[in-house]
């Protein structure tokens, strides 16, 4: 997460839309730009800012959430890396960049960029040493444990199912051993033309090469699918 890649671009871009006018708005109302001297109570308000920025039913949340839910399976036994790859995406990548570039101009943004990539590294870390933590960290360290709950949450009570739009008309499905149910949907070719539209009838497909998104749905939500299929095909 600290390379930049394809993937990396794109998250640190989403973010950016998520999340930058909304910070941007919050330190305009206590008047970040303007201070000539940075106080360590200004430090914890920004990071209080960082926090509220995540709220539950926010893109920048469901972001983060994502990231944590991938560190958590390649590193199921260390938090504290789960920690550092939140910190590496949050801090590092969107909340940094953004407050030098806000504060351009102004002395202070090093200082404040450096102040708060300090408190999250103090955050992150497996042992922190106690005459290193602050309000601040506290505040950040808080917030990687919450992502790392949710993460863990979404991945327990959540079936994913992949979206395919691949043309096929094998009309089956079937999980792999261990591992969530995946349902393949998309629509199947007219084989008595193969130059006329698909048809709009949805199908249900086997090991089908992923082209689409992930989605979060429920058991329910699975069963309806199947039972309107099936219904389908009765008729």
């Amino acid at each position: 997460m600290r390379q930049d890649s394809l993937t990396t671009t794109m998250l640190t871009q989403t973010l950016r839309i998520g999340g930058r006018s909304r910070l941007e708005e919050a330190l305009d109302a206590v008047g970040m730009s303007s201070v000539k001297l940075l106080q360590p109570a200004d430090m914890d308000n920004v990071i209080e800012m960082l926090d509220k920025l995540v709220a539950p039913d926010s893109l920048v949340n469901d972001l983060l959430v994502t990231v944590a839910r991938v560190a958590a399976e390649r590193f199921p036994d260390e938090p504290h890396i789960l920690r550092r790859v939140l910190s590496n995406v949050f801090i590092l990548r969107f909340v940094n960049p953004l407050l030098i570039s806000y504060m351009s101009g102004n002395l202070m943004n090093q200082q404040l960029a450096k102040g708060v990539q300090a408190a999250a590294n103090v955050a992150a870390a497996a042992s922190p040493r106690l005459e290193d933590v602050t309000v601040g960290s506290q505040c950040l360290r808080a917030l990687f444990e919450r992502l790392r709950a949710a993460a863990a949450t979404a991945g327990e009570t959540e079936k994913v199912v992949i979206l395919t739009s691949c043309l096929d008309s094998e009309e089956n499905w079937s999980t792999h051993p261990g591992a969530p149910p995946k349902i393949g949907i998309g629509r199947s070719k007219n084989h008595h033309n193969p130059h006329e539209p698909l048809h709009g009838n949805i199908t249900l497909f086997k090991r089908l090469p992923v082209v689409g998104t992930r989605l979060a749905v429920s058991e329910a939500e699975i069963e309806k699918i199947v039972l309107k299929r099936s219904k389908a095909v009765d008729k």
